[in-house]
């Protein structure tokens, strides 16, 4: 009895500390362990229900994420990611699809400073959902953004007052 409850207690604390340490890695860990692809597996088991899901990711050698998939516990992919960057490592394009077609296709767009101007967001058929505009002072923090739906009309609006960094 006592080497099962060591066992489970093992696991547990396995499932709890493997994950922690694997989104722990940032970007430069992951190149600078030339880390091409990282494999992540949750059990969550509640109420008698096990749900499995699989986790892939591939890097490029900047340590940017390339492409995620999400597998169910038979290995079938649920979902689908691609990224894109620009020479500054920027996101510059974000494909997101169901196990096989496109959902939505988000672009990026920056300014000379590598600041986030415009991100568009696409759906499956390439046509227009929503436009955020970024817009930032001459210290060069951000100070508004405003994301317009498909017909350009405003939905959301936020301003910040910023004049130094907080972090």
């Amino acid at each position: 009895m006592q080497t099962k409850f060591k066992l489970i207690l093992s696991f547990t604390l396995g499932a709890l500390i493997l994950p922690l340490i694997t989104f722990c890695q940032t970007t430069n860990d992951i190149k600078d362990r030339k880390i091409k692809a990282t494999y992540l597996q949750t059990i969550d088991q509640r109420k008698g229900q096990v749900n499995v899901k699989n986790n892939l990711t591939y890097y490029d050698k900047h340590g940017n994420t390339l492409e995620t998939f999400e597998l169910d516990k038979d290995s079938n992919i649920t979902a689908h990611e691609t990224f894109k960057y620009n020479h500054h490592n920027d996101e510059i394009e974000n494909i997101i699809f169901d196990s096989i077609k496109i959902l939505k296709k988000i672009v990026s767009e920056y300014d000379k400073w590598n600041n986030i101007k415009l991100r568009t967001t696409f759906d499956k058929d390439n046509v227009l959902i929503e436009k955020t505009i970024s817009i930032y002072n001459t210290n060069n923090y951000k100070t508004e953004e405003n994301t317009f739906d498909k017909d350009g009309k405003l939905v959301r609006k936020w301003l910040w007052n910023m004049t130094k960094k907080e972090c």
